[in-house]
């Protein structure tokens, strides 16, 4: 009996101890948002004003399983349309490892409705994450 509690104590006590100390409270991960690289748009030329009409974006969202597009951010000045293309992806925290798929992700024609009230040429200015705009006008009559 007595070396059974001896065993007990110096090998099954340290692994439960050590499995209990593991169970952390706090996310293995978290998520963070990225612009995206949009590497062309689809717009009509020519608008019509006060009918929505749609933009489609393309582009490589990620090389991982672990992004995926999570929304779009529109301001206007004037006749510019700056537009942000942002993904979600899950970063993990130090010490910890995510088994993130190895596959392409891409925007595949992800679709923004956009609506113009005033008639003039606009200029659609999409930010890139490297600081760089890509640039479409159209017409809006």
């Amino acid at each position: 009996m007595r070396k059974l509690f001896f065993i007990f104590i110096a090998v099954i006590f340290p692994i439960l101890i050590g499995a209990l100390k593991s169970c952390s409270k706090e996310p293995h991960f978290e998520y963070k948002e990225y612009l995206i690289q949009v590497d062309s748009i689809k717009v009509p030329p020519i608008i019509n004003v006060g009918i929505p009409f749609q933009i489609e974006f393309y582009g490589t969202i990620s090389y991982s399983g672990c992004s995926e597009f999570s929304h779009f951010t529109v301001t206007r000045s004037d006749f510019e349309i700056g537009i942000e293309a942002w993904k979600l992806s899950t970063v993990p925290n130090p010490g910890f490892i995510i088994a993130c798929p190895a596959v392409m992700v891409y925007l595949d024609g992800e679709i923004l409705e956009y609506q113009l009230d005033d008639p003039g040429v606009y200029e659609i200015k999409i930010k890139r994450p490297d600081r760089t705009f890509l640039r479409k006008r159209i017409t809006v009559t």
